[in-house]
C-alpha cells in the first residue's frame, strides 16, 4: 500500500509538475530553440527527434536511479531481520520487540 500511494504520487508530481515545467521551458526558450533548428522539414524533425530521444535518455536515467533507490531503502528494511526472528530465551518484563515489517510465504518443489 505505502509503495502504491508512493507511486501515485510520484507519478502526480511528474504529470501536474514537471510535465508542465518541462513544457514552460520549452516556451520561454523558443526562440533559442528555432535559432538552432534546422528550417528545412526534414532537418527539424531529425533534430527534434535527437532532442526528446535526449530527454527520454535523462528520464530513463533518473527513473532507474529511483528505482534503485527504492530498492536499496526495501534492502534496508529487509536486513534487519537479517539474523532471522526467532529468539529461544527468555523475555524480560517490557522488552521491545520488533514487529514483522512483512510476512512471506516459500513455496518449493522438484522439478524433475
Amino acid at each position: 500500500a505505502v509503495v502504491s500511494t508512493q507511486s501515485k504520487a510520484g507519478a502526480e508530481l511528474l504529470e501536474k509538475e514537471w510535465v508542465v515545467e518541462c513544457v514552460e521551458m520549452i516556451k520561454n526558450q523558443q526562440s533559442s530553440i528555432e535559432s538552432i533548428v534546422p528550417q528545412d522539414e526534414n532537418g527539424r524533425r531529425l533534430a527534434m527527434e535527437h532532442f526528446f530521444s535526449a530527454i527520454a535518455t535523462v528520464m530513463s536515467n533518473q527513473l532507474r536511479g529511483a528505482v534503485q533507490k527504492a530498492l536499496n531503502d526495501f534492502i534496508g528494511l529487509l536486513e534487519v531481520y537479517r539474523n532471522g526472528n526467532t529468539y529461544t530465551g527468555e523475555y524480560e518484563r517490557g522488552l521491545p520487540t520488533l514487529k514483522n515489517a512483512i510476512v512471506i510465504g516459500l513455496v518449493s518443489w522438484e522439478v524433475d
